[in-house]
């Protein structure tokens, strides 16, 4: 269990640990399932139960506007899908928003499309009472279940591999600084897809190079952890991991540089081979998506109402 005294609002009850630890077969829910020092072995205590939503006043009222918004009224901190499995090193990353899981691109566009036809049918239902009619939001069978990983900076230099990449820091300051790492301004990332395939992973994907632009790889890197067609399977609840985010976007900070090198298993060997192709890291569309159903997901019964007065004296 993590017992850092700066963060002293993540104490999973103890009665959820083994059923969170075997969802996930004993192992870290980042690292690599090939690789033992991402495991979370019985006897080892190098890990803890991560909550995305926890009992601090911030959580709590991130809390308290999920459940307003009608988007998970039945969750809680101590849901079973408010927990992670993460070794030291993940938890050290995840804890403090260096990096954030996040619902891919395409299920924040599906709840986003959800959200204006079912607010046009909220108001369009005059049969309806306004505090009578409800959100309804995009069921979990609705959605891809991966969770994307958004890279916000900088990172520190021990942050541990990824599942399904190999992952390699620069130290963030002035180039040919006397130090130990190399250190760039701002920081470098050079991720490498692992040799070995690993299941239920989404890697940054190529884009050929064109007449008028280089060739890149676009920082997609997501992981499975609600199949839509195994209920029996879904890890983590989306709508608490969208309001995580939601509290660390539009912030201010320096996002990193970052390189990818796909790996091709028919040659074995790294594609290109020697210069690594820079990425698109897609903050941006990430950022400007969760900002819009923070602003959609906010009307109230009040909105409802003046929207369906509206919609009379036209």
């Amino acid at each position: 269990m993590h017992t850092d005294p700066k963060d002293p609002y993540n104490y999973p009850a103890r009665d959820t640990l083994p059923n969170v630890r075997n969802a996930h077969n004993k192992h870290c829910a980042l690292c690599s399932p090939y690789r033992d020092w991402g495991c979370l072995y019985e006897n080892d205590d190098s890990w803890e139960i991560w909550q995305v939503l926890n009992s601090s006043p911030k959580g709590l009222a991130q809390l308290r506007w999920m459940k307003a918004a009608n988007l998970a009224p039945h969750f809680d901190v101590s849901s079973a899908d408010n927990h992670l499995p993460l070794c030291g090193d993940h938890a050290d990353v995840l804890r403090p928003g260096k990096i954030v899981l996040c619902p891919a691109l395409e299920d924040l566009d599906v709840m986003i499309e959800f959200e204006e036809n079912d607010w046009n049918r909220r108001v369009q239902d005059s049969e309806v009472a306004v505090h009578e009619s409800s959100r309804r939001v995009p069921s979990l069978k609705e959605l891809s279940g991966y969770f994307h990983c958004l890279w916000l900076g900088p990172q520190p230099n021990n942050v541990p591999n990824l599942r399904g990449l190999d992952v390699s820091f620069t130290e963030v300051g002035q180039p040919g600084a006397d130090d130990e790492h190399e250190q760039t301004f701002p920081q470098q990332v050079l991720f490498e897809e692992e040799i070995r395939m690993v299941p239920n992973v989404r890697l940054p994907t190529v884009q050929p190079a064109t007449e008028t632009s280089d060739a890149l790889a676009r920082l997609d890197h997501g992981l499975l952890l609600n199949p839509p067609n195994k209920p029996s399977m879904w890890r983590l609840n989306p709508y608490a991991c969208l309001t995580h985010a939601l509290g660390f976007v539009n912030g201010a900070y320096i996002p990193a540089d970052m390189l990818y090198r796909a790996y091709d298993r028919k040659k074995k060997c790294y594609v290109p081979d020697v210069v690594p192709l820079r990425v698109l890291n897609p903050l941006d569309e990430y950022e400007w998506r969760l900002l819009k159903l923070r602003r959609l997901y906010s009307r109230t019964a009040s909105d409802l109402q003046l929207q369906r007065n509206a919609k009379d004296k036209s």
